[in-house]
């Protein structure tokens, strides 16, 4: 089954993936390196209000969402500016969520501050604060210019919470909706659910005694014998360790012919013929089975919840950003 999926949040990716590409992945990249931070050719990338952000840092950014997409080092320079145009909104929205915490005049108490300053160097440098420091210093940062900026990403964090996040429910009836509406990011990947055992001949056993045990395997099973337990211990089929569950499958497409055909009749939980063939002898079982396809409403119901309430978030998140803008002047400036 496809999870449901859609183009939604990219916006509310970009402002939440800061934190982690700012403070985590740079400090843990730059950890694992004595090489110092190369320099950059700086310049104005854009102003929010009097807060300027600078060519350097959106290229920095920039090029952390490059590693933590795993994009070739061959391919970054082709998609550099989309890359530099992404970073730079983020580092806007930023900037725009901190002018808003500043108007309401609040601030954020200095122990809740030490005690992530003091989880990020449990997390990244084994509790050695030492090891953060000289990260640092080869960045050319200041501790206290570091502590700065993730009391900002906590900040961005607790407004997120206040403005977007708080209250966001999910209609039954719309989940409903999007179920009835997108079948297809709910289809399974094949209707019958196929339990199989393949009978194989052990060493010195002729036709006769291989034929002979798979009777007894089927009589077993035909007396209540749990499917998958015997399928452990007899089947000779790469699928034994599981059971002998294939998971769901169309069988047309997955099994030879005379497998397809014994399967088609079964019910659920009943036990097919001995198939013969020249590789060995097959017993097959539906341990379940779907006509139409589709995962049912009540197994789907959580995971589309999940991605409305998502999508709600990434809706709500553009709503604010596009008022915080409204009352701010944003100015952009092309790369040279």
């Amino acid at each position: 089954m496809r999870g449901p999926s859609g183009p939604d949040g990219g916006r509310l990716r970009r402002c939440a993936a800061l934190p982690a590409l700012l403070f985590a992945a740079a400090l843990r990249a730059a950890a694992a390196t004595n090489a110092p931070t190369p320099l950059l050719l700086d310049g104005i990338a854009a102003e929010v209000g009097e807060a300027r952000i600078t060519i350097a840092e959106t290229m920095l950014l920039a090029r952390e969402l490059a590693a933590a997409r795993q994009i070739p080092v061959a391919e970054q320079a082709a998609k550099l500016r989309e890359l530099y145009a992404e970073a730079l909104e983020s580092l806007i929205d930023r900037q725009l969520i901190l002018r808003a915490y500043a108007a309401l005049e609040q601030k954020l108490p200095a122990w809740m501050v030490d005690r992530r300053v003091e989880a990020v160097i449990e997390e990244n440098f084994g509790g050695d604060r030492s090891r953060l420091v000289s990260t640092l210093n080869r960045q050319g940062m200041g501790f206290d210019v570091w502590r700065k900026r993730l009391e900002e990403e906590m900040i961005i964090a607790s407004m997120r919470q206040q403005f977007v996040d708080q209250n966001i429910a999910v209609a039954p009836a719309d989940i409903r909706a999007y179920y009835a509406t997108n079948a297809a990011a709910f289809a399974l990947e094949g209707p019958v659910r196929v339990g199989m055992i393949l009978i194989g001949t052990r060493d010195g056993e002729g036709d006769a005694a291989r034929l002979a045990r798979a009777r007894q395997v089927r009589e077993r099973l035909l007396a209540g014998q749990d499917f998958r337990a015997v399928a452990g211990q007899e089947s000779a089929e790469a699928h034994a360790r599981n059971g002998g569950d294939w998971g769901y499958v169309e069988p047309a497409d997955v099994f030879r012919r005379e497998i397809a055909e014994a399967l088609a009749p079964l019910k659920v939980g009943e036990i097919s013929p001995l198939i013969e063939t020249e590789s060995g002898i097959y017993l097959v079982t539906k341990l379940d089975e779907r006509a139409d396809g589709v995962l049912p409403l009540e197994d789907a119901w959580g995971g589309v919840e999940a991605h409305l309430r998502r999508r709600e978030t990434a809706r709500r998140q553009a709503v604010w950003l596009d008022s915080l803008k409204q009352a701010t002047t944003v100015r952009r400036y092309p790369l040279p």
